[in-house]
Order: C-alpha cells, then sequence, then structure tokens
C-alpha cells in the first residue's frame, strides 16, 4: 500500500485489513518491497509485517528485498529479530544492495560501496543474531525462538558471485526480472541449481504482475493498479495462459525433487525390512 501517487491509500486499517485479505484467499506468503524518496510514501517494509503478522496465523511473510546498506546493520539486526519473533518464525528476509540511487541520495549514502555495505552487514547481522558481541554492539541474549535469526534470501539480478553465496551461505536467491532478462534468468537458476544447496529460489516479474515461483510453492500478487484482483484459482489460469517461461521449467524441478524424494523413501523403506 502506498499514499499520494500509489496504487492504494493507506488508511489506519489497511495493512492488516491486506493481510487478512491475503492468507483468506489461500496465498502462501506475502511480500512487501522498500523504497526511499521516489516521490510516494509508501509503508515501512518491516512495520507492515510486524502489522501482518499480528493478524494472520500461517502466512510467511518476507521482503522482496530491502535495502540493506541504507540501514544500520545493528538497528537492522533488532528489527528483523522483531518481525521474526512476533510473526512465530514466518519471516523470510529477502535482502539486496539496493539499485536506485536516488535512495542513496536521499540518505546521504555512497551508492557506488552498496555491494561492500551489502556483504559487511549482513555478516554483522548474523553475528548479532547469534548472541555475539560486534564492535561493542549486542543483541544478547536473543530470545530463544529467532537465535540465529530468519531465513536470509539474497536479491540479485543475475550476479554469479551473489547467485553462489545466495546457496552456499544463505537460504535462497530471489531473482528479478525487471531489469534483467530471460536468458540471465536461466543461466543464473542453472548455476544456483548445480551447487549443492537446500536453499530455495525466488523470481519476481513486474511491473504487471510480481510473480514468485519457488521449489514447493507459487506465490502470485497483483498490483491493483494494473488488473483486476484475481483469487487463487483465477491466478494459475491467468498464469497458463500468458505461459510465462520460467513456470514450466521450475514446476518441473518440484516434480523432480518430489521423485527423488519418494525414491529415497522406498529405498530406505526396503533397507529397514531387510
Amino acid at each position: 500500500p502506498a499514499g499520494p501517487g500509489g496504487a492504494v491509500p493507506l488508511g489506519a486499517s489497511t495493512l492488516a485489513d491486506a493481510a487478512r485479505g491475503i492468507e483468506a484467499a489461500g496465498f502462501e506468503s506475502a511480500w512487501t518491497f522498500d523504497s526511499l524518496g521516489r516521490g510516494s510514501l509508501r509503508a515501512d517494509p518491516l512495520m507492515a509485517l510486524a502489522v501482518a503478522a499480528t493478524v494472520t496465523r500461517t502466512v510467511e511473510l518476507g521482503t522482496g528485498v530491502l535495502q540493506v546498506p541504507l540501514r544500520n546493520p545493528v538497528e537492522l539486526a533488532q528489527r528483523a529479530l522483531t518481525v521474526q519473533q512476533v510473526s512465530g518464525g514466518r519471516f523470510r528476509f529477502g535482502v539486496g544492495a539496493g539499485s536506485t540511487a536516488a535512495d542513496f541520495a536521499a540518505l546521504g549514502f555512497d551508492f557506488e560501496s552498496r555491494f561492500r555495505r551489502l556483504g559487511e552487514s549482513l555478516s554483522i547481522m548474523r553475528r548479532l543474531w547469534a548472541g555475539e558481541t560486534v564492535e561493542g554492539a549486542s543483541l544478547a541474549p536473543v530470545w530463544p525462538e529467532v537465535l540465529g535469526g530468519p531465513p536470509v534470501l539474497i536479491g540479485s539480478w543475475a550476479g554469479s558471485k551473489w547467485i553462489e553465496r545466495a546457496a552456499r551461505e544463505f537460504d535462497g536467491w530471489i531473482g528479478s526480472g525487471a531489469r534483467s532478462s530471460w536468458r540471465a534468468l536461466r543461466e543464473g537458476i542453472a548455476d544456483f541449481r548445480a551447487m549443492p544447496t537446500h536453499a530455495i529460489f525466488l523470481c519476481i516479474v513486474y511491473p504487471v504482475i510480481a510473480l514468485v515461483l519457488a521449489v514447493d510453492y507459487l506465490f502470485i500478487y497483483w498490483p491493483e493498479s494494473r488488473v483486476p484482483f484475481l483469487d487463487r484459482h483465477q491466478s494459475l489460469e491467468f498464469l497458463r495462459g500468458v505461459n510465462l517461461l520460467l513456470v514450466a521449467d521450475l514446476l518441473e524441478h518440484r516434480a523432480g525433487r518430489r521423485a527423488r524424494r519418494r525414491r529415497r523413501a522406498r529405498r530406505s523403506s526396503a533397507s529397514r525390512r531387510c
């Protein structure tokens, strides 16, 4: 939801009502976006998710993505743990370096050093989430339910360095179709899957729609200014109609994973009988 100039005016109950509606419609996740100083007022992504967490029980809540270099890592680590705690572990922390110079100019930060700041900030936050003291700062004792922090998903268009890190060091990769290409996404997916990882893959495609595809679920978001709201069944029918390139690819991958799990389970059962 946004203020003047955005798609949806923000009222006192807008965020809570939207979260209830998403969960009631049967969606498995809800995501917020991050922008500053672009000519419209948008809800703070983590505050919005904290509100959503208090009125929902099952839907996963994520940032897609939050620009980490624009925040102080100690303060951000505290806010992320708070959302993870009040959501009962449903928070998915999508993070990125940022791609809009105006956001950095609005806060007086150097745009060119954003990737270095992203790496440094993630390291600091993970240490704080583990209960360590970093340069005199500490969040200990960390609440037991969130010790170690939320799952972290790395947002990257198709950068090989960050895709590899997303697979090896973090919990997933969020790829963008906005400033990339289908070819780059396909190559990135191939690189990501080639690595030994249990991380998930998501793809956000906008402005017409924001489409999130993961190994085990499908989430679709329609900005209200673009197309009418569709329920889950209508959403899937719409996807089949537009025949987005990655849908079949990722669903095929999911089916393959499930088939491999079934084969392993049969082998394990046979071994126990022997």
